[in-house]
């Protein structure tokens, strides 16, 4: 019938999406977004990093374990899957245009990692890449030492060249015209499974373990001095499960 004459219509609310995408609570939700800190637990039980179950909970948030756990999966191959993971940050008010990375230094966290005994670009080099947060600084700048020195070039290369790409994300930033999967020097992070051990008894306390090694593309069972082709190798039965980096080339 639609509005009748006495009748007012009451103005309709924007929904969830356009509110988002609108930047307006939903930001400084994600801003104050934490971990959930029994799901960092359980994802480190497993063997994964703190900052790899801290991004899996972030992504996963007000979720279970195994949502995070679905999360991690899908994500094994990005680059900075342990490195900090980074906050949302509110926009500051003012200024614009580029160069922002240099003016957001702060003398006094610059000074507070360089007592604990980091250069000043290796310092200044985790604090623009974490916000100017002091204690995620440290924790970048010990989980990057192998690369360390190439992260520093190419940030200052990044702050001085004015036409050098960059970009917030992603697996291919260009800092210094160096992309970042260049920057990782000790090879491709994929691994194939060369051999595995089950062990055989009621429990771990007794029992008999039996060695399964890949050779020559054939699966082979040690079980003390008995050495045969296993037709069927019980992969799903393994206690300890041995990887060797498939781009691995002997001495």
């Amino acid at each position: 019938k639609g509005p009748q004459p006495d009748e007012t219509e009451l103005p309709s609310e924007p929904d969830a999406a356009t509110a988002g995408a609108g930047g307006g609570a939903a930001p400084a939700a994600a801003a104050d977004a934490a971990p959930d800190e029994m799901v960092v637990a359980q994802l480190m039980s497993m063997g994964y990093s703190k900052n790899a179950a801290k991004r899996a909970s972030l992504a996963a948030p007000n979720a279970t374990a195994d949502a995070a756990l679905e999360w991690l999966f899908g994500h094994m191959d990005d680059p900075d899957l342990n490195d900090p993971p980074v906050t949302p940050q509110p926009a500051a008010a003012g200024g614009g245009g580029g160069g922002g990375g240099a003016a957001q230094l702060d003398d006094e966290k610059v000074a507070n990692l360089m007592s604990m005994g980091f250069e000043k670009d290796q310092a200044e080099c985790a604090l623009l890449k974490t916000n100017m947060d002091v204690e995620r600084a440290v924790d970048w700048l010990f989980s990057h030492t192998d690369t360390l020195a190439a992260e520093v070039a190419a940030m200052k290369a990044e702050r001085e060249g004015g036409g050098n790409e960059a970009s917030n994300g992603g697996g291919d930033v260009q800092m210094g015209g160096v992309s970042k999967k260049d920057q990782y020097l000790d090879g491709d992070g994929k691994y194939s499974l060369v051999g595995f051990v089950t062990q055989m008894g009621s429990n771990l306390a007794c029992g008999h373990y039996v060695a399964h090694i890949n050779k020559d593309g054939k699966w082979v069972v040690y079980n003390d001095r008995k050495v045969a082709i296993s037709e069927e190798p019980p992969f799903e039965y393994g206690y300890m499960y041995l990887y060797r980096r498939k781009d691995y080339t002997p001495n």
